[in-house]
């Protein structure tokens, strides 16, 4: 008798096994879902960072920052008000998510602050509270300790 050389039913089946446990232990341990995350909130920073630069711009030329919203910003520092501050108000990457903005005079001298809800990470900057009293950013999560905020203001 001849006999054949191959894999039996039962070895093919615990090959598969090992594979499938091991797939799943690489999937839980690189977590996707943590990654969008992380990358969402790097977005925020950028945004925020690239919105501040132009508010800088617009406190040189008019020696005040804009009191306006956050969704009113595309208006004051687009090219239709004069000279081009910012083409476009950058969004938050995540729908029900929104940035916010908030101008003050505090002890004679004006003071910016923009916060973003993030979602991956803790509180950056937690001394900006005294700011955020008006400064409303969805959802309504936002208090949850699960969810951080970053914050950026003017350099004083």
């Amino acid at each position: 008798m001849k006999k054949t050389k191959g894999f039996t039913l039962v070895e093919l089946l615990l090959a598969i096994t090992i594979v499938t446990v091991l797939s799943g232990l690489i999937i839980v341990v690189i977590n996707p879902e943590k990654i969008r995350k992380r990358v969402r909130d790097a977005q925020r920073k950028k945004d925020l960072e690239i919105v501040a630069l132009a508010l800088e711009q617009y406190y040189a030329d008019n020696n005040k920052y804009p009191d306006i919203g956050y969704s009113s910003m595309s208006s004051t520092l687009s090219p239709v008000s004069g000279t081009t501050y910012l083409k476009n108000t950058p969004n938050d990457p995540k729908a029900g998510y929104s940035y916010c903005y908030r101008a003050d005079t505090v002890n004679g001298s004006q003071n910016f602050v923009m916060c973003a809800l993030q979602e991956a990470s803790t509180i950056d900057q937690d001394s900006q509270d005294l700011y955020l009293a008006n400064c409303d950013t969805t959802p309504a999560a936002q208090s949850s300790a699960t969810l951080g905020r970053y914050c950026i203001s003017n350099p004083l």
